[in-house]
């Protein structure tokens, strides 16, 4: 037993600690942090649900739990390029990637497109679109922060002084 510690304190702590400051597994965590609350929002609804089984007047709360559970693949698409962003110090792009990654993720769980437009399973968008979330989110936010930096305008150019002036004039009216 004292090997098993010892290489548990040795060996194998230092590799995680490791792991868990790299800017992309952290904001993994951070993601799944932040969608831990539906987790437990569906889990208590599925508990409600099975005592409905024994206890006949209590409400159907299913859609609660299609709601909950249903959208984690889109909380996480969304989410996870907003805290690569952030975590990347590029917080005015933040917004930006997470509906980019949002977007990709709808694209890759491939809608059938119809003439009435396009329809999507619902199962996708939970449980069986999870894995197409974080890929959708880890690329659009490898994407976004390589382009981070990147501007087409300097911060003193006429074109950015311009367009600030022309969003005061928009607020104002």
């Amino acid at each position: 037993m004292n090997k098993f510690i010892d290489f548990l304190s040795e060996k194998f702590t230092p590799v995680v600690n490791n792991m868990t400051k790299n800017i992309w597994v952290q904001s993994v965590q951070s993601t799944i942090m932040k969608v831990l609350p539906m987790v437990f929002v569906g889990s208590l609804v599925t508990i409600v649900s099975v005592l409905k089984n024994y206890i006949s007047f209590l409400p159907d709360l299913s859609p609660i739990n299609q709601y909950t559970f249903g959208l984690l693949g889109l909380f996480i698409a969304f989410l996870l390029p907003m805290e690569i962003m952030k975590n990347k110090k590029f917080e005015s792009m933040s917004v930006v990637a997470g509906l980019a990654g949002a977007g990709l993720m709808l694209m890759m769980i491939r809608p059938e497109i119809t003439n009435e437009g396009a329809i999507f399973n619902f199962n996708r968008f939970g449980g069986e679109g999870m894995l197409v979330s974080l890929v959708a989110g880890l690329f659009s936010g490898l994407i976004m922060s390589l382009f981070g930096s990147f501007s087409f305008f300097g911060e003193d150019s006429a074109t950015s002084r311009f367009c600030k002036q022309v969003v005061l004039i928009i607020c104002y009216l």
